[in-house]
């Protein structure tokens, strides 16, 4: 595979095979550009979310959220070891 790629405009095939001829043998491949236009024709608004439900479930009580006291400094200045 080339290290490096030159993309020559499609109107300019003369070009794309003198400077084939000329950096045969490097690391460089030289490629006449083949595209016919953009790839999207026309501008479309985003189609409707497609989830058919909310992925996130609501938060939990703050009974059972975790809170600093429930950290014991110990194991946390351990790195996380015991």
């Amino acid at each position: 595979m080339a290290r490096y790629v030159i993309v020559v405009p499609p109107d300019m095939p003369e070009t794309c095979a003198e400077l084939s001829a000329a950096l045969a043998g490097e690391d460089v491949s030289v490629l006449l550009d083949r595209r016919q236009g953009d790839r999207r024709r026309q501008v479309m608004p985003p189609i409707a979310e497609r989830r058919r439900q909310e992925r996130r479930g609501p938060h939990p009580p703050a009974a059972i959220r975790p809170s600093r006291a429930d950290v014991d400094p110990d194991w946390v200045g351990s790195g996380g070891s015991r």
